[in-house]
């Protein structure tokens, strides 16, 4: 409640104007990408990737899978998600 409060004595100091950043395009289509709707399938498929990830990460903090075991392509492809470059 308390920050409800905050944003409407915002909007009164600011002579009962909203003030917003309107998404650029590209940002638009990331979050319909983001918040769509999704199938029971790839809602579970998520789930088992996520639960996947978390292995692995685990298995790396207690220095037992690391990177470079990965098969080189796969780490490529990965290297390069991470830096943008995959979407």
């Amino acid at each position: 409640m308390e920050s409800l409060s905050t944003e409407v004595r915002r909007v009164v100091d600011n002579d009962y104007k909203l003030k917003f950043t309107v998404p650029t395009t590209d940002q638009l289509e990331h979050m319909r990408r983001i918040h769509r709707d999704r199938t029971r399938e790839e809602l579970e498929d998520a789930e088992k990737l996520e639960q996947t990830l978390e292995k692995f990460a685990e298995l790396a903090e207690r220095g037992e899978l690391s990177l470079e075991q990965l098969p080189l392509p796969l780490r490529e492809k990965l290297r390069g998600l991470f830096r943008g470059e995959g979407r």
